[in-house]
């Protein structure tokens, strides 16, 4: 496969290989890699925060339950837990920070 076909397959431009020769990244490439870790981080939010909403309904019908004297069914705590323990993974994905963007150096033959 020629080197043009692989640069069109795979996005890649003349500035993009300079940069990452200098074992940089292009400007485009680091904003093609931000837009998705923000993709990845809202849909972090969107999921967690429905799951606690989720694990706080869920919560409430509990204590309804207690409050109105009937007994705990374990039915009814392993799902809260769960979506409780859910969405804080969740969530604490949304607020972790990384933008650590490096080109890494590999030499050899390329089997595709």
């Amino acid at each position: 496969m020629a080197e043009n076909q692989l640069m069109k397959y795979f996005g890649f431009d003349e500035t993009d290989l300079a940069a990452n020769q200098r074992g940089e990244l292009s400007q485009k490439q680091r904003s093609k890699l931000e837009g998705e870790v923000r993709s990845s981080k809202l849909w972090s939010a969107v999921l967690g925060g429905a799951l606690l909403l989720a694990a706080i309904g869920l919560a409430a019908k509990i204590f309804q339950g207690v409050a109105a004297a009937a007994p705990l069914e374990l039915g009814q705590i392993i799902p809260t837990l769960a979506a409780g323990v859910l969405s804080f993974f969740f969530l604490r994905k949304t607020f972790e920070t990384v933008y650590d963007y490096k080109a890494k150096k590999v030499e050899g033959t390329v089997k595709i």
